[in-house]
């Protein structure tokens, strides 16, 4: 449908998305481990394979209660479901984005689609709160490193700015699952306590956090929580509604840009 009313699609995103998905469908498609050339990445690179060798022994040779004190309970989980990723995941993804925020002002300012995949918030957990990280990686926490990729957010929307594109600009922010915690008393607590097949931890890893600004609004007003129990499936209606490109009777889902009180019901 974008294509189809004239606008360009431009794609930033991991490389391992090519094996998921069709980016044929992108007139443009970067992909942001291209950087890790930048040295200060590649130095890391040795010293992060004999660590992940020396950790992958610890897990499969100690008991769990050893392998928990020595390396961490959250991430001797990561590495027995296999769900863990090297200590420079989310480098890439730091920055690439500083990179495509440079690029931003050669892209065109008016009919485009940009799709910006990072692996951030995600774990391993080695950002501050400002973006700085140690050089042997040493843990932070999920907290500060949400609070440094919403400085990115930030970055973004402060770049819109300075060229005059945001006001005209439909953003939406979201994360493609939750992750393993949730919000008990006001701290952030984990659920791997419940079991990997608890309802608790099926609610947290499906939560999608999503922030929407409607093209129009000019930054003088503020958030509001909506009304809607948002799903991803309202994500193509929303940008349909947007680009004024008309329903389909194939998209599931409803636009986030109605009114919160609007009483949608769905099915």
């Amino acid at each position: 449908g974008l294509k189809t009313a004239g606008y360009s699609q431009y794609a930033f995103v991991r490389n391992k998305l090519n094996s998921l998905f069709d980016l044929s469908l992108f007139d443009a498609v970067a992909e942001h481990e291209a950087i890790e050339d930048i040295s200060s990445i590649k130095h890391f690179t040795e010293d992060l394979r004999k660590r992940t060798f020396r950790d992958l022994w610890i897990v499969s040779n100690l008991p769990r209660g050893l392998s928990n004190r020595l390396l961490g309970e959250a991430y001797v989980t990561e590495l027995v479901s296999r769900d863990a990723l090297p200590d420079n995941a989310n480098l890439s993804s730091y920055y690439g984005f500083l990179l495509y925020l440079k690029s931003e002002t050669r892209l065109s300012d008016h009919g485009r689609f940009t799709f910006i995949y990072l692996l951030l918030p995600h774990f391993p957990y080695i950002f501050d709160s400002e973006c700085g990280y140690s050089s042997d990686f040493a843990r932070t926490s999920p907290l500060e490193q949400s609070m440094c990729t919403t400085d990115l957010v930030l970055r973004f929307v402060e770049r819109l700015k300075d060229l005059e594109r945001f006001k005209e600009s439909l953003i939406i922010v979201l994360s493609d699952h939750g992750a393993r915690f949730r919000i008990e008393d006001g701290v952030l607590q984990s659920v791997e306590r419940f079991g990997h097949y608890s309802e608790e931890f099926s609610r947290a890893r499906s939560r999608a956090l999503l922030l929407v600004k409607p093209p129009g609004v000019g930054g003088g007003e503020p958030f509001r929580v909506s009304g809607f129990d948002s799903m991803l499936t309202d994500i193509a209606p929303t940008i349909a509604a947007a680009a004024a490109l008309g329903g389909s009777p194939e998209t599931h889902g409803v636009s986030l840009l109605t009114e919160p009180d609007a009483g949608i019901v769905r099915d």
